[in-house]
Protein backbone atom coordinates (compact mmCIF):
# COMPACT_ATOMS: atom_id res chain seq x y z
CA UNK A 1 0.00 0.00 0.00
CA UNK A 2 2.79 2.45 0.85
CA UNK A 3 4.44 1.98 -2.54
CA UNK A 4 1.19 2.90 -4.25
CA UNK A 5 0.80 5.97 -2.03
CA UNK A 6 4.33 7.06 -2.90
CA UNK A 7 3.82 6.49 -6.65
CA UNK A 8 6.45 3.73 -6.70
CA UNK A 9 4.12 1.25 -8.36
CA UNK A 10 0.68 1.01 -9.87
CA UNK A 11 -2.09 -0.58 -7.81
CA UNK A 12 -3.13 -4.08 -8.80
CA UNK A 13 -6.56 -4.55 -10.33
CA UNK A 14 -7.74 -6.28 -7.13
CA UNK A 15 -6.76 -3.24 -5.05
CA UNK A 16 -8.59 -0.93 -7.44
CA UNK A 17 -11.64 -3.19 -7.23
CA UNK A 18 -11.62 -2.99 -3.43
CA UNK A 19 -11.24 0.79 -3.49
CA UNK A 20 -14.07 1.13 -5.99
CA UNK A 21 -16.27 -1.16 -3.89
CA UNK A 22 -15.51 0.85 -0.74
CA UNK A 23 -16.46 4.04 -2.58
CA UNK A 24 -19.62 2.53 -4.04
CA UNK A 25 -18.50 2.66 -7.66
CA UNK A 26 -16.82 0.47 -10.27
CA UNK A 27 -13.19 0.37 -11.43
CA UNK A 28 -13.88 2.04 -14.79
CA UNK A 29 -15.68 4.97 -13.14
CA UNK A 30 -12.88 5.23 -10.61
CA UNK A 31 -10.29 5.32 -13.39
CA UNK A 32 -12.21 8.01 -15.27
CA UNK A 33 -12.56 10.06 -12.11
CA UNK A 34 -8.87 9.78 -11.28
CA UNK A 35 -7.41 10.21 -14.78
CA UNK A 36 -9.49 12.51 -16.98
CA UNK A 37 -7.97 13.38 -20.37
CA UNK A 38 -6.68 16.84 -19.43
CA UNK A 39 -5.93 17.86 -15.89
CA UNK A 40 -4.08 20.78 -14.39
CA UNK A 41 -1.36 20.01 -11.85
CA UNK A 42 -3.75 21.20 -9.13
CA UNK A 43 -6.41 18.77 -10.32
CA UNK A 44 -3.90 15.93 -10.41
CA UNK A 45 -2.89 16.68 -6.81
CA UNK A 46 -6.54 16.94 -5.73
CA UNK A 47 -7.35 13.56 -7.29
CA UNK A 48 -4.23 12.02 -5.79
CA UNK A 49 -5.22 13.27 -2.33
CA UNK A 50 -8.70 11.84 -2.83
CA UNK A 51 -7.30 8.42 -3.75
CA UNK A 52 -4.86 8.41 -0.83
CA UNK A 53 -7.70 9.23 1.56
CA UNK A 54 -9.74 6.38 0.09
CA UNK A 55 -6.79 4.00 0.48
CA UNK A 56 -6.33 5.06 4.10
CA UNK A 57 -10.04 4.55 4.81
CA UNK A 58 -9.94 1.11 3.23
CA UNK A 59 -6.86 0.23 5.25
CA UNK A 60 -8.60 1.33 8.47
CA UNK A 61 -11.68 -0.74 7.63
CA UNK A 62 -9.53 -3.82 7.02
CA UNK A 63 -7.69 -3.31 10.32
CA UNK A 64 -11.00 -2.95 12.19
CA UNK A 65 -12.25 -6.16 10.57
CA UNK A 66 -9.10 -8.00 11.68
CA UNK A 67 -9.50 -6.78 15.26
CA UNK A 68 -13.13 -7.88 15.49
Amino acid sequence: MQNIERDRREPRRAVLRRIAEALGTDVESLNQTLTPARMTPEQVEERRAYLLAALAELDNLEQEREIS
